[in-house]
């Protein structure tokens, strides 16, 4: 599956998944405490549920991203190679995938 997002688009959602929308379930969770605002649990499980929703986004493109640009598993996980033959480290190939990158834009 080839799917990842921009990095404007994720840089975007990233913010909004990790900053603004549990920002907003903590103060409308503590608002609606305060001054008896209506639905505060139903308000800041739904804020919930969204940002996690997002993060789970975040997740799925940016291990795509990883695995499909740099044939590695996802951070977090051991390192097998495609090739059972490959005897560089990770560091390696990083490097030569890098210098063939720059040579191409050149």
């Amino acid at each position: 599956m080839k799917w990842f997002m921009s990095n404007k688009a994720y840089d975007i959602i990233r913010i909004i998944g990790n900053i603004v929308l549990p920002a907003l379930a903590t103060l409308y969770g503590t608002l609606s405490g305060i001054w008896g605002l209506p639905y505060g649990e139903q308000i800041v499980a739904s804020l919930s549920a969204v940002a996690l929703f997002l993060n789970a986004l975040l997740k799925i493109s940016s291990d795509n991203y990883w695995s499909q640009t740099y044939d590695i598993l996802p951070v977090g996980t051991e390192y097998v190679p495609s090739d059972p033959n490959e005897t560089r480290t990770l560091k390696e190939r990083l490097e030569a995938k890098e210098t063939t990158d720059a040579d191409s834009n050149t």
